[in-house]
């Protein structure tokens, strides 16, 4: 009988938390928006970040090759707010889009806003103010209130569980990747720089969920700190990538591919900080 070697990945799957440094008296804090074609509603995703209660910030948005009315919407904010940075690119997916707008942000806070989705006024300043609250916490949970197309109120997110908060990372003692329940999606993520550089670049192969990783990765590293007030609204319409009526055999072939992306990243990350 042939005996097989075990799998490095099951021997190392503690997790272990990164130490992170203090953050300044009045941190930086960048705003990342992925577009692909989102025009309908990016005006209103840059409009909230634009407004603001914190304005000690940066708002980099990557336009991943829109074939809409995105860039005319983009240029006409950039020439209101100097915060504006633009990157144009070919398409190439969520993960992509988001590597090239984190590769030029500066900020000690990644705050990442999805270009239909929108911040609450006081949603980086209850961000900001909640790290400080816990500078061991690298990534910030807040509520998010579910709202359709036209911003109509749906609901909330997390609707059956609580937002997890704290060191999460023995309950993650498991040989594969797991999203905590209560994780609210993209817009309500928010990372101290330090863990979001542990992470990126996202693997290129994830054109969607790429948040999923985020999901999974960040609170094996550091503690979690929860915003119970809904500080962004997910909103829900036809052309999200995860509507129910999306499930084509195209769309169930994507996301064979994108869980195995997840995996693979995952692994990678567990042997890395072995």
């Amino acid at each position: 009988m042939t005996s097989q070697k075990p799998d490095r990945a099951k021997q190392t799957c503690v997790p272990t938390r990164i130490a992170l440094d203090p953050l300044p008296e009045r941190p930086l804090v960048s705003i990342l928006i992925s577009s692909y074609n989102y025009g309908e509603y990016l005006g209103d995703a840059i409009e909230s970040a634009l407004q603001q209660t914190y304005d000690k910030l940066e708002i980099i948005i990557c336009d991943d090759g829109s074939t809409d009315g995105s860039p005319r919407i983009i240029e006409r904010y950039r020439t209101l707010d100097q915060r504006i940075r633009v990157i144009y690119q070919a398409n190439g997916g969520q993960a992509l889009a988001l590597n090239t707008a984190f590769d030029i942000s500066t900020g000690e806070i990644i705050c990442l806003l999805d270009a239909d989705d929108v911040f609450m006024a006081d949603k980086v300043r209850r961000v900001v103010e909640a790290f400080c609250v816990a500078p061991e916490a690298g990534l910030a949970v807040n509520r998010m209130s579910i709202v359709d197309k036209y911003r109509k109120s749906l609901g909330e997110i997390p609707l059956l569980s609580q937002l997890a908060e704290g060191w999460q990372g023995p309950s993650l003692n498991i040989c594969g990747p797991r999203v905590l329940p209560g994780m609210p999606p993209c817009s309500g993520l928010s990372l101290r720089r330090g863990i979001a550089e542990s992470m990126f670049p996202l693997p290129s192969g994830l054109t969607a969920y790429a948040d999923t990783l985020i999901q999974v990765l960040a609170p094996r590293i550091t503690p979690i700190v929860a915003i119970q007030t809904a500080s962004s609204e997910y909103r829900v319409h036809g052309g999200n990538v995860a509507a129910v009526s999306a499930f084509t055999e195209d769309r169930l072939r994507n996301l064979v591919v994108w869980e195995r992306e997840i995996w693979r990243a995952w692994r990678r990350h567990v042997l890395s900080s072995a």
